[in-house]
């Protein structure tokens, strides 16, 4: 590869990352929704990998020229190089379109594979958008979600889950704290009568709750009467 020709396979990486850039910054602008924004930003990604992956093809005869013994050795090695990068995305997305056509999981029900847990807010291309308990998102890639025993709890109608992290009282056994729990979220009127209370132990003395409200506006009521009868339970503290 003479000198002219490699400055020429320069320019032209350099003015193709240019014009992607460019047309990243200009359909940016004429995206203004947040969901279309993040569509944006995946095929812009997709787009900028098989760009890349297209100029390095091109680029290995400038480099190499007429050699038949290590052109063919280079472009095999790009091709191994490129399908490996692209084989675990590739097989969450095959997993995920599986996954998505047998309606297996729907926005609202409750997932468990494992020690993942959470409630299913999104069914992304290549992976699973889960909330925690503790209100953070998570991010099952679908690979996982197919080779993992799962078990999905529906979305009941007018059963809106609430979950809030409590401390149980001293002196008192789980047990008793759990049956408290229990009976003052069920006597709420607010809560559903087709969802029972989810406990989750975290660590010693402390407890996810999850309780399910008839309306969503109404989750923190019931959080409030299960703090007020756990702490109607707790031994009284001496004076001081």
């Amino acid at each position: 590869m003479n000198i002219s020709s490699g400055i020429g396979v320069i320019v032209l990486g350099v003015l193709s990352f240019a014009l992607l850039r460019a047309a990243a910054w200009g359909l940016r602008l004429l995206v203004v929704d947040a969901s279309g924004r993040a569509r944006l930003r995946r095929v812009m990604t997709v787009a900028e990998a098989a760009a890349l992956s297209a100029y390095l093809f091109f680029v290995v005869p400038f480099v190499f020229g007429n050699d038949q013994v290590f052109a063919p050795i280079a472009e095999i090695v790009l091709v191994i190089m490129v399908a490996a990068a692209a084989w675990f995305s590739l097989r969450d997305l095959a997993a995920g379109f599986v996954i998505r056509a047998g309606d297996t999981l729907r926005p609202g029900d409750r997932f468990e594979a494992g020690e993942v847990k959470g409630t299913v807010r999104r069914l992304g291309y290549r992976v699973l958008v889960l909330e925690s308990e503790a209100g953070e998102e998570v991010f099952v890639p679908y690979s996982v979600v197919q080779s993992a025993t799962v078990t999905r709890v529906p979305r009941s109608f007018g059963a809106f889950g609430h979950a809030f992290a409590l401390t149980l009282p001293e002196g008192v056994s789980a047990a008793d704290s759990a049956r408290t729990i229990r009976r003052a979220a069920l006597l709420s009127h607010w809560h559903s009568p087709v969802k029972d209370v989810q406990l989750d132990p975290t660590r010693k003395g402390k407890v996810i709750v999850r309780v399910f409200a008839l309306d969503p506006l109404y989750g923190a009521e019931i959080e409030a009467q299960v703090r007020a009868a756990i702490e109607q339970i707790a031994p009284a503290r001496p004076a001081a």
